[in-house]
């Protein structure tokens, strides 16, 4: 979540198109990264009669909160935020999950 929040700030920070792209880059690194250990996780946890079933529930909700993200991030810059703080928002908030998920991690309450 980290390199998650990181490539948000340099997207809202980027000054030029090569930069924009890098920094999409990270924060997909980033995404790239939740995405694959959670989907690990699920296939150590979930017994295998009902794991097929749990990752397309898995799948379908993902799809569901990312199309009400570009939905609500739609609504913000239509009602006039700029691109710039809507991304340095989208920083702030994976920045608050990566403390919160990196204490619970840290105190030995994760599941992995």
């Amino acid at each position: 979540m980290g390199i998650n929040a990181f490539g948000w700030i340099g997207i809202s920070s980027a000054s030029s198109f090569p930069s924009l792209c890098l920094f999409n880059s990270v924060r997909s690194f980033g995404g790239s990264i939740i995405w694959i250990n959670s989907t690990l996780l699920l296939q150590k946890l979930v017994p295998n009669k009902i794991l097929g079933r749990v990752l397309s529930f898995d799948f379908a909700v993902t799809m569901f909160c990312d199309t009400m993200v570009s939905f609500a991030t739609g609504i913000r810059i239509d009602s006039g935020i700029s691109t710039r703080t809507v991304a340095l928002g989208s920083a702030g908030l994976m920045g608050i999950l990566w403390v919160f998920w990196s204490s619970y991690h840290i105190a030995r309450m994760g599941a992995a």
